[in-house]
């Protein structure tokens, strides 16, 4: 018997906001939080996150050229051959949404 999955509710967009709201409930009123998005694409999650944590953010992905955020800076990174470019606690927020099932 095959099991069918119900994924007409899921949209990047419902992802981004369950994310965005997850991060404002962990990290409750803390001011000046690192956060490091992995897979940034065009920066969506990190402008949903600045309007409502005050973030100092940093993007992470296989390219830049999907970025649309002005001034958003991207650290090129290819998970299926590279490290992540950073030092261990750096951040106190990461995201990674929409990632894995691009990774080999």
């Amino acid at each position: 018997m095959k099991t069918q999955i119900n994924t007409a509710g899921l949209s990047t967009e419902r992802i981004l906001t369950s994310t965005t709201r997850e991060a404002i409930r962990l990290l409750n009123g803390k001011k000046d939080i690192n956060h490091l998005d992995i897979g940034s694409g065009n920066g969506e999650l990190i402008r949903l996150i600045k309007a409502n944590i005050q973030t100092i953010s940093s993007a992470c992905d296989y390219t830049e050229d999907l970025m649309e955020l002005d001034g958003q800076k991207v650290d090129v990174c290819d998970l299926n051959f590279d490290s992540l470019p950073y030092l261990d606690d750096t951040f106190d927020l990461i995201t990674f949404t929409e990632v894995i099932e691009h990774i080999e």
